[in-house]
């Protein structure tokens, strides 16, 4: 499973935007955002994450040798700075 491609142009209804979810409002907000980027619904792109988790294959920095696990997030943060969003946050317990 992998995840779709983002796009410049979004095609979702706001009828395909109704989900469910513990999220934070802001933490929401971002998950709407990216799925109007990779032009798919929350439901989808939730389950493509958990499912990715579940068999092994979604990456955890934390569990990564410190070289890989410095690369990595200097590339995300340079990515998210030329986005303007916020520094990567790590999560906790992970």
């Amino acid at each position: 499973m992998v995840l779709p491609p983002k796009t410049d142009n979004p095609t979702q209804t706001l009828e395909d935007r109704r989900f469910y979810t513990a999220l934070s409002g802001a933490d929401y907000l971002k998950l709407e955002q990216e799925c109007l980027q990779r032009n798919t619904k929350p439901y989808n792109l939730t389950k493509i994450v958990l499912t990715l988790f579940i068999k092994g294959d979604l990456v955890n920095l934390n569990e990564l040798p410190d070289d890989a696990a410095i690369k990595i997030r200097a590339f995300l943060q340079q990515k998210q700075q030329a986005r303007g969003e916020l520094q990567i946050k790590e999560i906790e317990g992970g």
